[in-house]
C-alpha cells in the first residue's frame, strides 16, 4: 500500500484510532500505508522504514530546505548522510 502524506488535519487519524494501537502498531501501520506518515517527515524528507520492539528506523535524503549554513548539515544534526537512522528506546 503506498504511503500517502497527510495534506490537512482531516487526513490524520483521530484520537480513538491512535489510542486503539500500541506505539509499535502505530509505526507499523504508517510503514504499511494504513496510516499517513507524519507531515514533518514530508517537510524534512524522511519516513519510518522499519519498526520493532524498542527500535524505529527512519530513512531519507538531505534536502536543501533542511540544511543549515554550516557544512551542509541537516538541521536536526544528523550530518550530510543520505540515510539516517535513529534507535528509539
Amino acid at each position: 500500500m503506498p504511503r500517502i502524506p497527510a495534506t490537512s488535519s482531516a487526513d490524520l487519524p483521530g484520537r480513538a484510532e491512535i489510542l486503539a494501537r500500541t506505539g509499535l502498531q502505530f509505526v507499523e501501520d504508517m510503514i504499511a500505508g494504513r496510516l499517513p506518515p507524519p507531515p514533518i517527515g514530508e517537510t524534512l524528507g524522511f519516513a519510518p522504514v522499519e519498526a520493532a520492539q524498542g527500535r524505529a528506523v527512519f530513512a531519507g535524503a538531505a534536502r536543501f530546505a533542511a540544511m543549515t549554513r554550516w557544512a551542509g548539515c541537516m538541521a536536526a544534526g544528523t550530518g550530510p548522510s543520505s540515510t539516517a537512522a535513529w534507535a528509539a528506546r
